[in-house]
């Protein structure tokens, strides 16, 4: 990706924000957002927008292709040991896909709590203190976006977790309501989920194609057979659409996420589990079943 003087004093205050203010990504996009800043598209600041900026070696002069780092014919503008700092602090805060996707399964309600604000989908968060986790649920707009996103109050995950569980030990008495409440998600899914999937299709397939086409600058380059400048040229405009694309890939998965509907098996196993750990459990098995 090239960067431009245009972009460097958005680029250098989330540095800043960051590593100086100690602000999480999340805190960072609604900081940019609420003064009035957008992102290349003109959308709102995201954290995956956020985060996109925090990870690019761009903004320190280099270009990064599968992992490899080469020295980009644009200047820095970070200074080095600004853009290892948000780097140690992207590894300490776990602010990573990765984590992201282990965090999924400690949500019970995760999908399944609508927004009355917004229509979206509540989604499982948390927020690190001193010593303990906190866990919420939070509007995925106001997650995406922050308060700029959608203004729904944030939901302890505890006593949603708890209220819910206490409901479901009686719904699941009635066989005729979780049968019928299952068709329910399925129908949505499958109205749903083909566009979602046609979507994460096409993306990765273009993905895919700017990826083959740097890939052949590279070669073409060290080569001999492009010169430096035509080179660079090529590659920024293409590494800058691959941003934006990736960005938009994890944004529509993420959404698919939140509606997809669950299986009849893994609501039989939820059910006899509850059964189990609310009736049998010892009270730190209910506990732990109530926080699941």
């Amino acid at each position: 990706m090239e960067t431009n003087e245009a972009e460097a004093p958005v680029a250098r205050l989330i540095f800043d924000l960051y590593t100086k203010k100690r602000l999480g990504a999340r805190g960072v996009a609604s900081y940019l957002s609420h003064h009035g800043y957008r992102s290349r598209p003109g959308q709102l600041w995201s954290h995956v927008s956020v985060l996109n900026v925090l990870r690019n070696p761009a903004y320190v002069g280099k270009i990064a292709f599968r992992d490899v780092r080469y020295d980009a014919p644009h200047p820095a503008l970070i200074e080095a040991d600004v853009f290892a700092k948000a780097e140690r602090l992207l590894r300490l805060r776990c602010e990573d896909a990765s984590a992201r996707r282990s965090n999924t399964t400690d949500f019970l309600l995760s999908g399944l709590v609508v927004c009355a604000s917004c229509g979206k989908r509540y989604v499982g968060t948390a927020a690190h203190g001193r010593n303990a986790r906190y866990r919420y649920y939070t509007c995925f707009s106001r997650n995406r976006h922050g308060r700029q996103g959608c203004r729904s109050d944030v939901l302890r995950a505890d006593l949603l977790d708890q209220a819910v569980l206490e409901s479901l030990m009686a719904t699941y008495a009635d066989s005729e309501v979780v049968g019928a409440a299952i068709e329910r998600w399925h129908s949505r899914a499958a109205e749903q989920g083909p566009d979602s999937a046609s979507q994460v299709r096409r993306l990765e397939a273009e993905i895919s194609g700017n990826e083959s086409a740097v890939q052949r600058y590279f070669d073409a380059f060290e080569n001999g057979r492009l010169p430096e400048t035509r080179f660079a040229s090529r590659v920024d405009a293409l590494e800058r659409r691959l941003t934006d694309l990736r960005a938009k890939l994890e944004e529509v998965r993420d959404s698919a996420k939140s509606v997809e509907a669950p299986s009849k098996k893994a609501v039989r196993d939820v059910e006899e589990a509850l059964r189990d750990a609310m009736l049998n459990g010892t009270p730190g098995q209910r506990k732990r079943c109530s926080k699941s």
